[in-house]
């Protein structure tokens, strides 16, 4: 047809061409409107998420022919149009719900093409409140339950909403038991006061209860057993509110006297009577961060048995005194603490004319000094100055008016009157001081004699520092690992703890003597196999003929003991407490 039109206008006359060719335009025209326009496929809604939410909170519609242009699509909550489309692709979008809008259908319109609605719920803004708090009163690490309306448990959980106890530092999320919309159960904080107890929400919004009162429970004491018994007996203490505090915060004394607590719990306290109780009736006292509470009926402290002798033994940061009795060929062996919370006791000496007890601390870097029979407080003797230092003090030893000790962290080693003043180096690592565990005095001879555990020697030198130092044994005599040391001036003789599982070498351990002046070599008086296990101390008792030392469990298969042996070697190792609590460091015999 449109070729036949073409051919025929050819052949007319020019006015018959312009006219065919309007009406072809007319034609064609024609043509063009009767063909159908394309449209884009009507969006769909497979699912929103979360199916709930507040108003301005962002949900996530996905679905399917969305627009990626969000100014081509439009959001309906209810009728309510969204003018906040955050992002969008052809099948996601997320949206902010926006102001007035009601639980209902979301629809979405693109193109005046209209989605099937889908059931939406807008919830309802619950403010927060308090209501009450229960108990009102407590203390630390009780639980209090704070009550109320409109509570967001994720807020509280993740941290973005706190606690606070009078303004204190806002709780850790742990301290928040179970938060519900209706409650949250919070632990009182160590750093708690009385006042008001504060939310502080996550929209900056504060809202403070009622004063929550900061109240101790009051402890109290209802039996103890036994009733009566001389130093060192331990007691066990019955009552309530006793292991509310931390362990520094509770104390418990006997006629002023400060007892160590060996357990507690919130009903019971076991305590060991102090040393140097004098024989009468006291009642316990306990006091648990100053609110005391007395025993109902005093304990009866009985006079312990006449003692041969008296050992005063290291155990950790405390400084016990044993009571040795022996009658009818039977040992009684009893012990208390003297004094306590010293830090790391390393090494002890007995100024017996002063009726003192001087020890170092390798924990504190001090020399220290107190009463022989534990009363009065200890007082500090020396802890270093910009000319003479106390570095990790190991070794300790008195004599001829001065105070010794062998600074093992320098390799040095100093003296100083007993009250501290004209310290001085005597010796140091170019005197061949090399780890210098234990030191001990030769009066007699004038002579310092010290164990040099990274050479293995027993070295001495002169007491006032003059002259070169000298071995007195050493690896040629079989040495291995020598550490507590002590001197018989009057026989000649010494006595040395050689000790390779202290160094973590092959458990050959033993307790050696020889003489003073290093001639004919060293005997072995007892050895691994007879209770000597790291053993950093040893005591000796010339009057009654006995070594004194205390095995500490290195290999885990052991215990830490209290033995004694003869100095001669013969016979047996003789166990005389059994089970100590800790490692010891340091032991000095006092003879009776």
């Amino acid at each position: 047809m449109r070729n036949k039109l073409l051919l025929m206008a050819v052949k007319q006359p020019i006015h018959w061409r312009i006219a065919l060719g309007m009406v072809l335009l007319v034609f064609f025209s024609a043509c063009k409107d009767d063909e159908p326009e394309s449209k884009p496929l009507p969006p769909t809604i497979t699912s929103i998420m979360p199916d709930s939410a507040y108003v301005n909170d962002t949900i996530t519609i996905t679905g399917t022919n969305f627009d990626p242009d969000p100014f081509n699509m439009s959001v309906q909550f209810s009728g309510v149009e969204a003018f906040n489309i955050v992002a969008a692709s052809t099948t996601a979008m997320r949206v902010k719900v926006p102001k007035g809008a009601t639980s209902g259908l979301v629809t979405v319109t693109i193109a005046e093409q209209t989605s099937p609605g889908v059931n939406f719920k807008i919830l309802t803004v619950i403010p927060t409140t308090i209501t009450s708090i229960s108990p009102q009163s407590g203390y630390y690490g009780d639980t209090v339950t704070i009550a109320g309306t409109g509570i967001v448990p994720a807020d509280f959980t993740a941290g973005t909403s706190t606690v606070l106890f009078n303004g204190a530092t806002a709780l850790p999320a742990a301290a928040i038991i179970n938060p519900t919309a209706k409650q949250l159960q919070v632990i009182v904080p160590d750093d708690a006061q009385t006042g008001p107890i504060g939310l502080n929400l996550k929209n900056g919004t504060v809202l403070e209860t009622d004063t929550f009162r900061l109240t101790p429970p009051l402890p109290t004491v209802t039996t103890f057993t036994p009733t009566s018994g001389p130093e060192g007996t331990p007691v066990t203490i019955t009552g309530a509110n006793l292991g509310v505090s931390s362990a520094n915060e509770i104390q418990v004394t006997l006629n002023g006297i400060n007892a160590v607590i060996t357990s507690r719990t919130a009903t019971q306290l076991k305590i060991t009577v102090p040393a140097g109780m004098k024989p009468g009736k006291y009642p316990f006292i306990v006091k648990v961060r100053n609110h005391a509470a007395t025993s109902p009926t005093a304990f009866t402290v009985t006079a312990p048995p006449v003692a041969s002798q008296y050992l005063y033994f290291a155990q950790g940061s405390e400084i016990r005194r044993a009571s040795i009795t022996e009658k009818d060929g039977k040992v009684t062996v009893t012990h208390a603490p003297l004094f306590t919370d010293l830090g790391d006791v390393s090494d002890i000496v007995i100024d017996k004319a002063g009726n003192k007890l001087y020890w170092s601390s390798i924990a504190t870097n001090q020399i220290m000094v107190g009463n022989l029979n534990g009363s009065g407080n200890p007082q500090l003797v020396f802890e270093g100055n910009d000319n003479v230092e106390v570095n990790y003090p190991t070794g300790l030893a008195m004599a001829n008016g001065k105070v010794y000790w062998a600074n093992q962290g320098s390799s040095s080693i100093a003296r100083a009157n007993p009250d501290g003043s004209s310290p001085e180096i005597l010796f140091d690592a170019q005197d061949n001081v090399n780890y210098a565990q234990d030191i001990e005095m030769e009066v007699v001879g004038n002579k310092l004699y010290w164990t040099n555990v990274g050479t293995a020697q027993i070295l001495r030198g002169n007491v006032n520092g003059s002259g070169t130092t000298e071995e007195v044994f050493g690896p040629d005599d079989n040495l291995q690992y020598p550490l507590g040391l002590k001197l018989d001036a009057n026989s000649g003789k010494l006595y040395v703890a050689d000790s390779p599982t202290a160094g973590g070498v092959a458990p050959t351990d033993r307790l050696l003597s020889g003489n003073l002046n290093g001639t004919g070599g060293l005997t072995a008086l007892f050895e691994s196999g007879e209770g000597v296990e790291a053993v950093f101390a040893v005591a000796i008792d010339t009057k009654g003929g006995y070594i004194y030392w205390i095995t500490n469990n290195y290999s885990g298969n052991s215990k830490n003991r209290l033995l004694r042996g003869k100095l001669d070697g013969s016979g047996k190792p003789q166990i005389l407490i059994d089970n100590l609590e800790s490692f010891g460091n340091a032991i000095a015999v006092q003879v009776e």
